[in-house]
C-alpha cells in the first residue's frame, strides 16, 4: 500500500519527505497542475526550486497529455518516484483526473507500488473522500465553499 501526504498548502514537501526516515530516496518527480491558472509557474518553481536544487528530475504532466494520452501519460506516473498535485481550483481539478482516467490509474498506484501520492491545498483534496473548498471563488462566489468529492484513497474530509 502506498503513502499519501496531504499538506494544506505551501511547506518544503522534500524536506518532509526526506526528513521521515521511511521514505527513500527521490530520483524522479511528476508534477500534476490541473487545478492551477498557471501550471507553468508552479511547474517551474517545483523543477528550479523545491526539486531541482537536489538534482531531482521534474517531469510535468499537462491536462493535455492527460487527456490525449493515456498511455504515455500512465507510463509517466508508473516511472516516478513522487507525483506531486498542485493547489487551485479543485473543481476543475477532479473534472480533469476523472475525464482521463488518472483516478483508476491513481487507485492502482496507491494500491500496488510504493510510489508517494502527495499535493497541497486541492492537490491534497484529490485524494481524500471529499474536501472543503473554495473552487466557488474562482467563478466569483467570493467566500463561498463548495464540498468536492476527491478520489476516496483516504476516508477523511480534508478542509
Amino acid at each position: 500500500m502506498g503513502t499519501i501526504i496531504a499538506l494544506g498548502g505551501g511547506g518544503d514537501l522534500l524536506d518532509y519527505v526526506r526528513g521521515s526516515g521511511e521514505f527513500r530516496e527521490v530520483h524522479k518527480v511528476v508534477y500534476i497542475g490541473f487545478a492551477s491558472c498557471n501550471p507553468e509557474f508552479g511547474y517551474n518553481d517545483m523543477k528550479n526550486d523545491l526539486f531541482g536544487r537536489f538534482g531531482i528530475d521534474v517531469l510535468h504532466l499537462t491536462p493535455q497529455n492527460a487527456l490525449n494520452s493515456r498511455e504515455l501519460s500512465e507510463r509517466l506516473l508508473w516511472d516516478a518516484d513522487l507525483i506531486y498535485v498542485d493547489g487551485g481550483n479543485t473543481i476543475q481539478l477532479m473534472k480533469t483526473i476523472r475525464e482521463s482516467g488518472l483516478d483508476r490509474v491513481f487507485a492502482e498506484i496507491y494500491e500496488k507500488s510504493d510510489i508517494i501520492l502527495s499535493g497541497a491545498s486541492a492537490g491534497a483534496i484529490c485524494w481524500c473522500r471529499y474536501g472543503n473548498s473554495d473552487s466557488l471563488s474562482f467563478k466569483g462566489n467570493e467566500g463561498k465553499r463548495a464540498r468536492v468529492s476527491g478520489l476516496g484513497i483516504i476516508d477523511v474530509l480534508f478542509c
